[in-house]
Order: C-alpha cells, then structure tokens, then sequence
C-alpha cells in the first residue's frame, strides 16, 4: 500500500513500484514460481483496488508481473542453484549470484514492459521515453528487489524476524520517494506542476531528434497580466496562471508537451 511515485514524462502519470517485490522475490527464490505469482498478485490487486485504478490497469499490471517472476525464475534455474532456503539448507555464497541475477532481470523486464506500453500510450518512441525516464526507474526496482538476500537471511535464522525487514526497507523507501519528489521539482514549476524552461528544451531537442519534420513550438504569454496582479493582487494572478496551465493541458494532451517558461510565458 506504499507506492513509491516515480514521475513520468511531462508529470501527468506516475511510475509505481511497491515494496512488496522484494518479499515476492524472495518467496520465488525459496517456495518457487507459483507461490510468488500467487502472493505478487495478490498485493498488486490490493494495491490498484485502493488506488482506486480502472480494470485495465489492474490487468496489465498482473501481467507484467507476470512476465517479470517469469523471467527472474528462469535466470534463477538456469543458475542450477538449489532453491530451498530453510534451517538444514542456509543461504549460501554460490546462491548470492542467481539471487542477484534474478533481482536485476525482474526490475529490467518489468521496466521494459511498463515503458513500451507507456511510450505507445503518449505516442512518442521508445527510445526518447526510456532515455527520458528509464534510469531513475529501473534503478529504484532493482533497489527495492536487491533486497529480496537480506529478507531470506532474516527468514533462514527466524521466520520472526522477518517483520523486522520492515524497518530498513521503509526507509529506503522515504529516501527514493525524497529523491523521486527532488527530481521532479527539478524540472517542473512549483505553482502549475507544468515542466520548466529546462524540461521544456530537452524535449524540444529530443523531438528535433528523432522527428525534426513533426515537431512544432508555439509561445504565448498572457495579454495585460501583469494588471490582474496589480489591481487584484499575486495570489488571484497565481491562481489565473494555475487555470491557464489547467486548460493548456487539456487541450494538447498526450499530443505535446506544455511547459511554463516563466512568469505569464508558457510554450
């Protein structure tokens, strides 16, 4: 129930990575392929249901899971390492590398998926969305899901000390989720949530790059401005630039991107 929002492209839609991969990895490793598709799903559906997301994404995120516990399984056998992890059979040294393997092949697969499906939703390429936004996010997976090891340790010396986990792994998860608010911040007004001067030219460049005989830039400001602030005062002129941003966005829509270049300028 604790998501980590991680923005997307233009800051409209987020990236959802939940704690619970790393104890689902960590049952894939010791009770196999089932059992972990069965207790991922389980807190994917919890999760989407309270989040209150259409069916559509409820679907699709089992599914990339899916794929996701697949392909990790399938790195780990091929490592032909023996899975069970209990007090006669501790975690060992050579099981280390098809834990790590595994961890790392979910947190690809899953980004991969999650980010084809996304860049043709917004209908830009691939390759501009995960140059945009892969980085960030695939090392936030393969943080939470590296610690799949430590949970089987705890699990190997005292099923009690699992719950204890808990502790260092909600605090990486206010660390990421700091991390994730600072770069949006970066590169987004504070006042409209719309992109930045600086967002706004790196798309500009990227869609020059990949389609320079699509892309087009409008700039505007707004007409007298600058009288709304004098006569009614900077907070009904903020909440003016707040409703203009509102409108702009709804109008473009997935078709482009709206930034605010600074104060009534927007592109």
């Amino acid at each position: 129930m604790l998501p980590i929002r991680i923005p997307r492209r233009g800051g409209e839609d987020y990236e959802e990575p939940t704690l619970s991969g790393a104890f689902a990895l960590a049952l894939l490793i010791t009770g196999g392929l089932g059992p972990a598709l069965v207790a991922q799903g389980v807190a994917s559906i919890v999760q989407d249901v309270g989040a209150r997301k259409p069916g559509w994404r409820v679907r699709f995120n089992l599914g990339q899971y899916f794929a996701a516990m697949l392909a990790a399984w399938l790195v780990i056998r091929a490592f032909a390492v023996d899975p069970r992890l209990d007090i006669l059979h501790p975690i060992s040294s050579g099981q280390l590398p098809a834990m790590l393997a595994g961890s790392v092949v979910f947190a690809l697969v899953n980004r991969i998926v999650v980010g084809i499906a996304v860049a043709l939703y917004q209908g830009v390429s691939v390759r501009a969305h995960f140059r945009e936004n892969g980085v960030f996010g695939l090392l936030t997976g393969s943080i939470i899901l590296l610690t799949a090891p430590i949970v089987l340790a705890a699990a190997t010396y005292s099923v009690a000390i699992v719950p204890l986990c808990l502790a260092p792994i909600v605090a990486m998860y206010n660390s990421i989720s700091q991390s994730a608010r600072s770069e949006h911040l970066a590169r987004h007004d504070s006042l409209t949530g719309l992109p930045n001067r600086m967002f706004f030219q790196q798309t500009a460049e990227s869609i020059l790059e990949i389609r320079p005989d699509r892309g087009c830039v409008l700039l505007l400001d707004l007409d007298r401005f600058k009288d709304v602030n004098d006569t009614l005062g900077h907070r009904v002129g903020d909440l003016l630039l707040s409703r203009v941003a509102v409108r702009l966005r709804e109008v473009v829509g997935h078709s482009g991107e709206i930034a605010r270049l600074g104060g009534d300028e927007f592109g």
